[in-house]
């Protein structure tokens, strides 16, 4: 079937409930995990608002970041690596006053990277030395926001953005790969958009940015890590997240209440699916299985309650869904993931259980 008549007969698709169904259940191993509770590269950690606990040991933190293999990385007093509660190295770092901008970010190696003073970022090797500085600030005497970071998992691709600079009382953006030579070289430039996220995909091949703009919607442009961009989709809601796929083919969005699979081939739409009543806090599309999974609820102080999963599968036009009685921790820190298993079996990662998702149609 095309893919333009696929969308057609989605779009007008009516829900039946007797020939599909969606179990979902915590995997064993974080079942018992309370909503402060994660489990990082096989490593129990709670999170809280001081900082990371380590069984009874808490670290307290002015920033602290999680790699995706379980090193914690924390500024206090220094800068301190931990693998399982258990530092291993530690470095002299002297934060500047009271910098609300400070952040820090971790890659499973070792390596870690530190914004300070709103756009200045030092980048530091495994041995705890800073390689190089780089300065992110545009200059520009009207003002701009708190530079961003975007990477992979292993910093393949490190991605420096200005969300918005105002020049000539509008607002625009700016985004520069980080260079293996010690360099920052531009690669997006706009005088009248601003940016809401940018997204690299889990392989470190394709950047995805989220660009908005009063009064006309949202788009999203795709490059490939060296700067050169493939193609752009837009979205006639408020984007809240995107999910690359690490072959580049193709891009999920999703608003609060609607997520839409995008070929970034040509820009079209393959399917969307919708929720009502409570917000999308993750949606992904599995071309292999042409199915979009997603996950919603309701939020407070990083929780989630009332949680609902649907996965949609577009070759088949059908639907399942399924809620989730138990309450799920999310924090900023671990990103969420979702790993094929098999045909419609997937497990989703970076809550506080990590999840298996069975579905049939």
């Amino acid at each position: 079937m095309k893919l333009s008549s696929l969308f057609i007969l989605f779009s007008v698709l009516t829900l039946t409930t007797n020939a599909q169904s969606l179990k979902v259940s915590a995997t064993a191993s974080t079942s018992g995990n309370a909503t402060s509770e994660f489990t990082v590269g096989g490593e129990n950690v709670r999170v809280n608002n001081s900082g990371l606990i380590f069984g009874n040991r808490q670290v307290l933190a002015a920033s602290a970041a999680l790699s995706a293999n379980g090193l914690a990385v924390t500024v206090s007093s220094g800068v301190n690596i931990y693998d399982g509660g258990e530092k291993i190295s530690g470095v002299g770092y002297e934060q500047k006053g009271d910098d609300s901008s400070l952040k820090i970010y971790a890659a499973g190696d070792g390596t870690y990277i530190i914004r300070e003073n709103i756009a200045n970022f030092l980048i530091f090797d495994t041995f705890g030395k800073i390689k190089r500085s780089v300065s992110n600030s545009s200059q520009s005497e009207e003002g701009e926001s708190v530079s961003g970071l975007a990477a992979d998992p292993r910093f393949k691709t490190v991605v420096l953005y200005n969300p918005k600079i105002i020049r000539n009382g509008v607002a625009g953006s700016r985004m520069k790969l980080v260079e293996d030579n010690g360099g920052a070289s531009d690669f997006y430039t706009s005088s009248n958009r601003v940016i809401r996220t940018v997204k690299i995909s889990e392989n470190g091949q394709f950047v995805a940015a989220v660009t908005y703009r009063d009064g006309t919607d949202d788009s999203v442009i795709i490059f490939d890590r060296f700067g050169n961009r493939l193609n752009k989709v837009s979205f006639d809601r408020e984007i809240k997240g995107i999910q690359l796929s690490d072959d580049g083919r193709y891009l999920t969005l999703y608003s609060d209440g609607r997520a839409a699979a995008y070929s970034v081939m040509n820009g079209e739409r393959l399917g969307s699916t919708s929720v009502r009543g409570s917000l999308i806090w993750f949606a992904e599309y599995i071309s292999r299985d042409e199915t979009i999974v997603l996950l919603a609820g309701d939020m407070k102080n990083n929780v989630l309650t009332n949680v609902e999963f649907k996965a949609v599968n577009l070759d088949a036009r059908k639907i399942a869904s399924a809620d989730y009685s138990r309450s799920l921790g999310i924090t900023d820190m671990i990103p969420l993931s979702l790993d094929r298993k098999g045909k419609f079996n997937y497990t989703l990662s970076g809550l506080s259980q990590s999840l298996d998702i069975r579905a049939s149609f």
